[in-house]
């Protein structure tokens, strides 16, 4: 959330002009982060919310490209720039864990089953009956 407030802040100081059209999907990348993370807390699954930690991480790496570009146009200043990305990899950094975390802990919805376990697609036939 923090993340996204700043980068707001630092968009309504930004220069307009060419850098126009790239304003709105800086602020869209930026919001998609909190908003994934958020759906995904709300899903029936581990898997579902490991997909919208996933969905996050791709809206960070998208931000993080959008804020180079506004950087090399001089659209923000480096300051600001530094700034934004300092956080936006710590945010990466704890999400990166919380995927780390999930993904070797046993899914309760599942069995108990850890992550591994669960995904193979692998099927055992039946024993026939004699």
């Amino acid at each position: 959330h923090a993340l996204t407030l700043r980068v707001h802040d630092t968009m309504q100081g930004a220069r307009r002009g060419m850098f126009a059209g790239l304003r709105p999907q800086i602020l869209r990348s930026a919001a998609s982060v909190p908003a994934n993370i958020a759906e995904g807390c709300g899903k029936p699954t581990r898997d579902d919310f490991l997909r919208y930690l996933s969905n996050a991480c791709g809206s960070l790496a998208e931000l993080e490209s959008h804020l180079e570009l506004a950087r090399d146009l001089r659209a923000i200043d480096r300051p600001h720039h530094e700034e934004i990305v300092e956080l936006l990899t710590e945010v990466r950094r704890m999400l990166l864990a919380m995927i780390r975390t999930l993904r070797s802990r046993p899914d309760p919805k599942r069995g108990g089953r850890a992550e591994a376990a669960a995904s193979t697609k692998r099927t055992v036939p039946e024993p026939e009956a004699s």
